[in-house]
Order: C-alpha cells, then sequence, then structure tokens
C-alpha cells in the first residue's frame, strides 16, 4: 500500500468537502474552488456583448459547474484513495485486483449509488472506507441541491426587485418627477425597496454567483435599474424644494 497516495487522495477529498461546506452553510460566499473557477469562467463568458448569449448564459453555466467540480474532485479523491493498495477494490467473482478504471467505476457507483456489486472492497478497513466514501457523495449532493435551489429563487427575485424599481420611472427624472412631499407613494415605495436592496445585497454576499447572472431586458437588469434610483435620489434630495421632497428617513 502507498501511504503517500493514499495521503494525497484524502487531502483531494478534504478539499472538496472543505469547498462544498465552505460555499454551502458558511453564509459568508465562495470556497476557493468555488470562486476560482466562477472567476475564470466569467473571464471567458463575461468578454462579449452586455447582450450576447455567452454574457447571458454565465450565470447558468457557473451555477452548473460549481457543483460538477465538486463531484469530479470527490470523486478523484476517492479514487486516489482506493488505487493506493493493489487489493483495496476485488473482482466480486474472481477475486482479482481491479484495474484503475473499475476503480473509477466502483467509486462512481459507490458515492452515488449502493453500487451494483461486481466490484467490491477487499477486507474491513475498506468496506468501512467504502461506507465513508458512500456518505460523503449523499452529502455532496444534499448539499449541492440545498445550494442551487435558494440561488435560483434569488435570481428571481433579483429580477422582480429590479422591475419593482422600474416601476418607479424609467430614469432618474421620471423617479423624481413622481415626487409628492412627505406621504406621498413615493415614499412608500423607497421605504419597501429599501428592504428589499438590504437583503439582496446579504444574498450577494452568501450567493457571490448571482453576480453573473445578467438579464436581456432593461425592465429587469438590476444594475441599470440601482443606477436610475440613485439618480432618482439624488434628485429628491437635492433637486426639488424641501416641502416637496420625501421624509428624509425614507430618501436615506
Amino acid at each position: 500500500m502507498s501511504f503517500l497516495l493514499a495521503a494525497l487522495g484524502a487531502v483531494v477529498v478534504a478539499a472538496a468537502l472543505y469547498d462544498v461546506l465552505k460555499t454551502t452553510l458558511s453564509a459568508q460566499g465562495g470556497a476557493p474552488l468555488t470562486s476560482a473557477l466562477s472567476a475564470g469562467l466569467w473571464a471567458i463568458l463575461g468578454r462579449g456583448p452586455a447582450h450576447g448569449l455567452p454574457r447571458r448564459a454565465a450565470g447558468g453555466v457557473i451555477l452548473t459547474a460549481v457543483p460538477v467540480a465538486w463531484t469530479l474532485l470527490l470523486w478523484t479523491g476517492w479514487t486516489i484513495v482506493f488505487a493506493s493498495a493493489d487489493g483495496a477494490v476485488v473482482d466480486a467473482s474472481s477475486q482479482t485486483p481491479a484495474d484503475l478504471p473499475a476503480r473509477v467505476y466502483f467509486v462512481g457507483f459507490t458515492l452515488f449509488t449502493l453500487g451494483n456489486g461486481d466490484y467490491v472492497p477487499s477486507g474491513g478497513a475498506w468496506q468501512v472506507l467504502t461506507a465513508v466514501a458512500s456518505f460523503t457523495g449523499l452529502f455532496l449532493v444534499t448539499l449541492a441541491i440545498t445550494y442551487l435551489l435558494p440561488v435560483v429563487q434569488a435570481v428571481a427575485e433579483k429580477r422582480s426587485l429590479a422591475g419593482r424599481i422600474h416601476s418607479l420611472g424609467a430614469t432618474g427624472v421620471e423617479i423624481a418627477a413622481q415626487a409628492g412631499g412627505p406621504g406621498s407613494s413615493l415614499e412608500r415605495q423607497l421605504e419597501s425597496a429599501a428592504a428589499d436592496l438590504t437583503l439582496h445585497a446579504e444574498r450577494h454576499l452568501v450567493y457571490p454567483v448571482l453576480h453573473y447572472f445578467a438579464s436581456d431586458e432593461a425592465r429587469t437588469a438590476l444594475a441599470p435599474r440601482l443606477a436610475a434610483l440613485s439618480d432618482g435620489l439624488l434628485l429628491l434630495r437635492h433637486g426639488l424644494p424641501e416641502a416637496d421632497r420625501p421624509d428624509p428617513t425614507a430618501l436615506g
């Protein structure tokens, strides 16, 4: 048995699990692998025109690539572990040691299914490691699903927030034109937008991948809508007589 190879495999498995846990449960943004992969894909896909297909598809591609990378890293790590000893995995019928492709196949079945029994671990220690590998695979799939679904929901709510801001006005001038002094409907809408923006900002910290989702419609593109809102607030604060301005708290 090669202890160096087994240690290398254990490090790769630990790196995969750390990246999954840090990204999905820490609420502090992506782990190193996730962040590097996201930035690399965005550097490739985000160079095109704002309304081009690569840029519009970048968010979905990155969101798909992250769990795929976790899976490949975990699969690679456990394959290295089970390749560190000649007799770690054997053919169930002939009891001959499995070759490398068969071990890759065995690890894949172990991580994501209960296996089909044509290759089995040899000895008690390898049986225990097989159970551990199966648990980590189930763990990864569960966390990946619990990560993907909230991100998709957050993307939809991001576009909904852009639409609500757009309803105030397409430009800063249009937003400021709705001013009616303290107690106006614009004031109530600004207070509602403040709460939504705070929530969205926190989601960007928890799910940095949200940054890579772009909309091809001006009405649902949040960045230009925030620019228009910022212009509108500037006009409301400094471009109107004090009696016509919304309450300073709402503007703040």
